[in-house]
Order: structure tokens, then C-alpha cells, then sequence
């Protein structure tokens, strides 16, 4: 997984070959870093987010399956840390917004339910919250303008599926949206501007599907964005 802080700088994290989570980074007219250890022990891949103050790198830990972290400010890691979160069922997702919040998603050990747990800078963590049931995929957040949290999942009956959490608000009941049956998982991506765009491997074997939202205009019907498809979607 790899982030950009500033300019053209890159973040890259990975699971090295003891299992560890390490890091290297990119700067303009320096080139690549020598690899770091943050430590840890990594089970899955890792996920990372640029914040107000720095950075976030998630990963789901492989002795009991939990949640941890690490953080930076000006390029200095913090220790391995864990959140009290219970045992993970996948990997984590992670997004952050403008203000500074930061929302990390992953499936239950029952892989039908979705969770989240919430960082705020001015209270910390919150605890994790059961937010929706009915998974058949891997969560895919992404941020639509500047705090719009969205999230999206193939439900287990198919369908394509969403929740949302603006600013000062709570997070709405899952819906499913109308771009009929899909085959692999969602993953999605957002503009400042508020569009959001899906893509998901089609009902049809190899085949890629694009949905966009936009504000003001809501959903447009999907459409057939290519075919081929032989692994997994990364946006």
C-alpha cells in the first residue's frame, strides 16, 4: 500500500519476509529510501492514510487477529500500538478526512459483518461499532468531498451496497444501489468535488463495471468498462 503526504513525496508500506511491517519512501530529487521495520507482525495487507498531522498505517495483526497501528509526524514512527477491537476477520481499509478524522472498516470473524472503528483528533479513538450485515465482500472506503465517509460492499445477495457519514452527522442505514447483480468486489474512489466512482468485476467472468455518482445528479446507470479481468480490481 502506498500514500502521498506532500507534494510528490510517497509513503509505501508492505509485509517483509519475516512478517514485519516495514516502510520506504520516495522524495523528488532523492529517490527511494533504504527500507525500515516499524515492526510488528503482519497478517494481511497493510493500509495507509495521510492525516492533519501526519500519517496512519493500519494492519491486522497475526497473534489473535487484532487491530494495530503505527503513526508518524515529521518522519518519525511511533511503536506498534493495538486497539482494542477484538479479533479482525480480514485485513483492515482505511480512509481519513479533511478535518482530520480518520475511519479504518474490516469484516467480523462472522465475515457478513461490517465494522468500523473511529479516530477524532480532538477525542481520540472511539470504540469499534457493528455498522451493517450481509457482506459477501471485502469493504472498499472512499472520501467524497472534504468529509463524506463512504463505504461499499457486494452484499451477500449480489447487489452492490453502500453507507455514508457526512460531517456532524450519523451514518446512514445500508441501501443497495441499482447497478444489478455483480460478480467480484467493489472498490471505490472519490473527488473533492463529491463524485464518487465504483468499479466491480461484472456477473459476466472477466468482465469490469464503473458506476459514478455525482452531486446533485445521483447515481447514473452503470456501465461496461472493460473485460479481461483475470484478478483483483485495485482504484
Amino acid at each position: 500500500r502506498a500514500v502521498s503526504a506532500t507534494g510528490r513525496a510517497v509513503d509505501s508500506f508492505y509485509t517483509g519476509a519475516d512478517r514485519a511491517l516495514w516502510a520506504t519512501a520516495y522524495q523528488p530529487g532523492h529517490g527511494w529510501s533504504a527500507p525500515v521495520s516499524l515492526g510488528g507482525t503482519v497478517q494481511g495487507q497493510p493500509s495507509a492514510v495521510t492525516t492533519a498531522t501526519g500519517m496512519m498505517v493500519f494492519f491486522r495483526g497475526a497473534h489473535g487477529g487484532r487491530l494495530h497501528y503505527a503513526t508518524a509526524s515529521g518522519g518519525n514512527w511511533s511503536a506498534v500500538q493495538e486497539l482494542p477491537s477484538g479479533p479482525l476477520g480480514t485485513a483492515p481499509r482505511a480512509v481519513s478526512t479533511d478535518n482530520g478524522n480518520v475511519y479504518v472498516f474490516w469484516r467480523g470473524v462472522n465475515p457478513q459483518q461490517l465494522w468500523s472503528a473511529h479516530y477524532s483528533p480532538s477525542t481520540g479513538w472511539h470504540r469499534p461499532t457493528l455498522l451493517a450485515t450481509g457482506l459477501g465482500s471485502q469493504p472498499s472506503p472512499a472520501v467524497s468531498g472534504a468529509e463524506t465517509v463512504n463505504v461499499f460492499w457486494k452484499g451477500t445477495d449480489g447487489q452492490l451496497w453502500q453507507m455514508s457519514r457526512g460531517s456532524g452527522r450519523g451514518w446512514s442505514s445500508p441501501s443497495a444501489l441499482s447497478m444489478g447483480q455483480i460478480g467480484a468486489a467493489p472498490h471505490a474512489t472519490a473527488q473533492h468535488n463529491g463524485e464518487i466512482d465504483v468499479f466491480w468485476g461484472g456477473a459476466t467472468p472477466g468482465s469490469v463495471w464503473h458506476g459514478t455518482y455525482s452531486a446533485g445528479a445521483g447515481w447514473g446507470t452503470p456501465q461496461r468498462a472493460g473485460g479481461g479481468m483475470a484478478g483483483q480490481l485495485i482504484v
